[in-house]
């Protein structure tokens, strides 16, 4: 038989859990973002919401070659965190050239499985 003892039990265990809840919940997750940072497009947008979500510590940006060189990337990303008033979050160089020599290989899979391909190679040009 439930009596008003286990209501109070069952009470105080939930107003337990919500506290343990609330106490997660409220804490920022961290995240590194490494990205090959292109002027407001994708990763500059990601970067942007990252920096500005009130959970999220955005705790660096590492840039890679990809879309822009290195250089070129780490440029728009320090930009835009300036522009974002947040020179606070560290910028990181990765990587200098591509690990791989060239993209070539991959279009003729990407047109075989998606039905295109973009040919376009940023600093995969090289």
């Amino acid at each position: 038989m439930f009596t008003i003892k286990h209501l109070g039990i069952v009470l105080v265990g939930v107003t337990l859990l919500l506290v343990a809840l609330d106490s997660v919940a409220g804490a920022k997750k961290k995240v590194i973002l490494d990205s090959d940072m292109v002027a407001l497009y994708d990763d500059g947008v990601a970067m942007m919401m990252l920096a500005n979500h009130p959970n999220i510590e955005l705790l660096g940006v590492t840039i890679v070659p990809g879309n822009t060189w290195v250089s070129e990337g780490t440029a728009y990303a320090l930009g835009q965190l300036e522009v974002l008033n947040r020179t606070d979050v560290p910028v990181a160089l990765g990587i200098r050239y591509p690990l791989r020599a060239g993209r070539y290989e991959t279009l003729e899979l990407e047109r075989k499985m998606f039905g295109y391909s973009s040919n376009y190679i940023g600093c995969f040009s090289r």
